[in-house]
This record gives C-alpha cells, structure tokens and sequence, in this order.
C-alpha cells in the first residue's frame, strides 16, 4: 500500500471515531411553561448566606429558554452569554430522590442547577454545588 493510501486510510478511520458533541435532548416535565422570558428576583447562598437582588447587584437580569434547547442571558437589556442548554431526570448529591438538572453549554460557566417551577410563574435553579446559589425568576410580562 502507497503511503498517500495508508495515510487516508488512517485519516478516515481517525475521523470515523470523531463524535460531535451533542446536548441531550430537553427532557422534562414542565413542557411548555418552562420556555419564554424569566426575570431574575433574587439569589441567596454562598458560605455567607447572602442575599442578592438587581438593586443590590445593579443591574437587572434576564433569562430566555428556547424549545430548541437555546438560551440567552440578558444584562440590562444585553446580551451576556447565549449558548445551548439540556435538562434530564438525574440523581444528584443534594436530593435523596433524583431532579431535573439543567445543564449549560456556552461562553461562561454556568452552575448546572436543579430545576423546579413553583407555580406557573416562579422558575426556582439551584445550583449544584456546595456553598452556591438558589436563583428565583418570575415569568416576565409580555
């Protein structure tokens, strides 16, 4: 075999074991009323047990989840970080039954956070790790 033909055929094999990195699909019970336009209200955590607001951080923030799996981070009115998100049924170290997890896949690093709905217009995230944040949002007015 010719070096040129040994080589492709190395190269192709080489590829043919490539994955593309992929997302889990969106799985969750929530449906519909997880998707649209959340605006952040307060987190409070952190090895002090802080309390943070937009009047406190000085800015407010937007969160926007897609049925396709794409979300949006809005800081007064800006983008701040856009990426691809999932969520799956897991087991986790902080509930002794398994949650929906939500986990982020862009430009900052984003906790993965349990997710919950409290209501139809309170989107509760906490974070998955210790000394983190549980984040309130309230579904924002159209």
């Amino acid at each position: 075999m010719s070096r040129a033909r040994a080589f492709l055929v190395v190269l192709v094999a080489t590829l043919a074991g490539c994955a593309v990195h992929t997302l889990p699909p969106i799985e969750t019970r929530f449906g519909p009323a997880l998707f649209g336009t959340w605006e952040w209200r307060q987190s409070t955590g952190g090895i002090a047990g802080r309390t943070e607001t937009p009047a406190t951080r000085k800015y407010r923030e937007k969160l926007v989840l897609e049925p396709s799996g794409f979300y949006q981070v809005f800081r007064d009115d800006s983008v701040a970080v856009t990426g691809r998100f999932s969520i799956a049924r897991e087991a986790t170290q902080f509930r002794p039954d398994s949650a929906y997890v939500i986990r982020w896949d862009g430009l900052l690093p984003l906790h993965s956070a349990i997710v919950e709905m409290q209501g139809a217009d309170t989107l509760r995230l906490t974070d998955l790790c210790v000394d983190c944040y549980d984040h309130l949002y309230v579904r924002a007015k159209s």
